[in-house]
């Protein structure tokens, strides 16, 4: 049974394990088990027992002295390093780093890696649209991807993104779409039952209101 972070034993029932224990003899085999799932507690969260804890400067020296000379245990790990913890990449790294995005030199590698690391469950309301779209013989392409942006859907037939939302989008996002030549519709989640009484009026698409930003 798990408990709760930081959970303690009362004095009491520390006293009472230690009296059902005193004067027990472990067997090699209990040894072992215990051995096994130290491991298994250690594998799972190596950071265990430490929170909160400070270190002497005896023990930190020590540490420093047995780690000398050794590799880091994250060496060759690809995406996780400790040694850029609190640092910030400098305006020209960053823009090199844009320029080389996977979505801009391959995008469609970066649709494919996308699909399979990034997977998204459609929500009821997206569900709803869908079967309204189906019902009313709309073709339309789900988790369309523009950019580093996943829309709800695309309707190749108006070249209409049709965004299905429960909280407003950025405008950087909305502008990002336009640009790309793209019409662009939201729904909010309430008025998806709505959506085949406007996919067809284009005055209420954003791509005007969002060219003059």
């Amino acid at each position: 049974m798990s408990r709760q972070l930081g959970f303690k034993h009362t004095e009491e029932t520390k006293r009472k394990i230690s009296e059902k224990n005193k004067g027990k003899i472990k067997t090699k085999e209990h040894l072992q088990k215990l051995s096994e799932s130290a491991k298994i507690a250690w594998i799972n969260n190596p950071n265990q027992g430490n929170k909160g804890c400070k270190r002497s400067k005896e023990h930190s020296l020590a540490i420093s002295k047995a780690n000398k000379g050794k590799s880091p245990w994250n060496k060759g790990i690809t995406g996780y390093s400790t040694s850029w913890k609190g640092q910030k990449h400098n305006d020209t790294t960053k823009k090199k780093m844009s320029d080389n995005h996977l979505s801009k030199t391959n995008p469609e590698l970066f649709k494919k890696i996308n699909d399979i690391y990034r997977p998204r469950n459609p929500t009821i309301y997206e569900q709803r649209a869908s079967e309204i779209l189906d019902k009313n013989n709309i073709k339309y392409i789900t988790q369309y991807k523009i950019k580093t942006y996943c829309c709800d859907f695309y309707i190749p037939e108006l070249n209409l993104i049709l965004e299905i939302d429960g909280y407003s989008k950025t405008s950087k996002r909305k502008q990002t779409i336009i640009k790309e030549g793209y019409n662009l519709l939201h729904v909010w989640n309430k008025n998806v039952e709505t959506i085949m009484k406007t996919i067809f009026e284009v005055e209420k698409y954003e791509s005007s209101i969002i060219r003059n930003l």
